[in-house]
């Protein structure tokens, strides 16, 4: 299968990842052609997928053995896919400030300045992408939330389990109790020899150095907009904890770029009050990425994807396609 293929089928069943607009890396075109020729070695694609993209693994998985398979029987069960209702946002009813960001980020030295957290302490993210099973113009989707934990291990790899979580109402928003909850269906560990992380140092603490930080771990292709800058922002903290100084320095870059602007407050997805930040490019006009701050100590909370085009006839914009809420700040 060629590799334009491949890269168009994986963005046609899951338009939006934390790193939709990224190219794939030629690693990732010889692990996906691999699994098309050679389904047995699943697991050892499986393990060396990037940390970055911890939905994407089983999903590109799935896709591709579905186009050897799109002859079986399908049975519908509805026309366009469910998705979480979205996030209502609302005018802050703080004091207004010029520069929204700029305050976040003095308030962002009241976190800890332990560098050693970015290599020590577990990462625990509640995550939710839209998956959906196409067949006959026919679509099927659910809402069940996913908890991700990711522990470095001594050795400079990674482990990473994935257990369920609660449905949640496509409709209200509610926790629909789920009998598979707690349940650990996946459980991975990669191994420093596989080149694990995107990020190979910490986050700098200087704001004149984020920007090409974040390129070096997440590159956007061309000029760094809101859009770009949030995908980078979600790949980083799969991977790491900010503390203080690097918050302060990241809040503070962010409050440089264009088409990254305060829209409002809103309650995430775990009952925390947010201040809600949108982020667009000139190259992506079909979503939008948000990303949400504790307007406490500026710490980031979680960040969402919007799709608001309108070629997706399974989709009703605009529509959640991918939230992260980070339970460990």
């Amino acid at each position: 299968m060629e590799d334009d293929l491949i890269e168009e089928l994986i963005r046609s069943a899951r338009p939006v990842s934390g790193n939709r607009d990224m190219r794939l890396t030629e690693r990732a075109k010889r692990e996906l052609r691999a699994l098309h020729e050679d389904e047995s070695e699943l697991g050892l694609i499986r393990q060396s997928v990037s940390l970055r993209k911890p939905l994407f693994a089983s999903l590109a998985a799935m896709l591709l053995i579905a186009v050897a398979i799109m002859a079986l029987p399908f049975v519908p069960t509805q026309a366009t896919a469910a998705t979480p209702p979205l996030l209502e946002i609302g005018q802050d009813s703080g004091a207004v400030s010029s520069n929204k960001l700029a305050e976040l980020a003095l308030q962002a030295k009241n976190l800890s300045n332990k560098g050693e957290r970015a290599s020590s302490s577990s990462i625990v993210v509640e995550a939710w992408a839209l998956d959906t099973e196409v067949a006959d113009s026919h679509y099927s989707s659910q809402v069940t939330p996913q908890l991700l934990t990711i522990n470095r291990t001594p050795e400079g790899g990674y482990l990473r389990t994935v257990q369920v979580l609660d449905d949640i109402d496509p409709q209200t928003g509610d926790r629909i109790p789920n009998p598979a909850t707690g349940e650990v269906i996946e459980t991975i560990r990669v191994d420093a020899v596989d080149d694990p992380f995107s990020f190979e140092k910490g986050a700098p603490t200087s704001p004149l150095q984020v920007e090409a930080f974040l390129n070096s771990g997440c590159p956007a292709e061309g000029e760094m907009f809101g859009w770009e800058a949030i995908n980078a922002v979600v790949c980083l903290l799969l991977e790491q904890h900010l503390d203080g100084l690097q918050t302060e320095a990241l809040l503070n870059y962010l409050s440089t770029i264009d088409r990254f602007t305060f829209v409002g407050r809103t309650v995430d997805r775990i009952g925390r009050e947010a201040l809600v930040f949108l982020g667009t490019s000139p190259t992506v006009s079909d979503y939008e990425n948000y990303l949400l701050l504790s307007p406490v100590d500026g710490s980031i909370l979680a960040a969402e994807t919007i799709y608001v085009g309108t070629n997706r006839p399974y989709l009703t914009p605009p529509a959640v396609t991918e939230y992260y809420a980070w339970r460990t700040i």
